[in-house]
C-alpha cells in the first residue's frame, strides 16, 4: 500500500466520521469538516509514526493539511528531507 493510500485509509477510518461521501485526493479536508485542529495533532502523530518522519510545529500549517494530496506530498519532501 503505498503512502496516499495509507492516509486516505487513516481519514476514513479515523477522522471521517459518518460520512460514506468518499474523499478525492484534493478535497479540501477542512471545507469537508474532516479535520479540525484536534484532528490534524492525531494525524500528525499517525504520521510521524507510520512513515517515519519528524513533523515540527513550523511544519503543522493549512497548506500541508488541507487535502490528502497535500498531506501525501508533504510525507513525501519529509521522508526525502526537503
Amino acid at each position: 500500500m503505498d503512502v496516499e493510500e495509507k492516509i486516505k485509509r487513516y481519514v476514513a477510518e479515523k477522522l471521517q466520521t459518518g460520512s460514506s461521501e468518499r474523499l478525492e485526493a484534493d478535497d479540501s479536508l477542512f471545507e469537508a469538516g474532516v479535520l479540525d485542529s484536534v484532528g490534524i495533532f492525531d494525524l500528525v502523530t499517525y504520521l510521524e509514526g507510520e512513515f517515519g518522519v519528524e513533523i515540527g510545529d513550523e511544519q503543522i500549517v493549512p497548506e500541508n493539511f488541507e487535502s490528502i494530496g497535500a498531506i501525501t506530498r508533504f510525507v513525501h519532501a519529509a521522508r526525502d528531507g526537503s
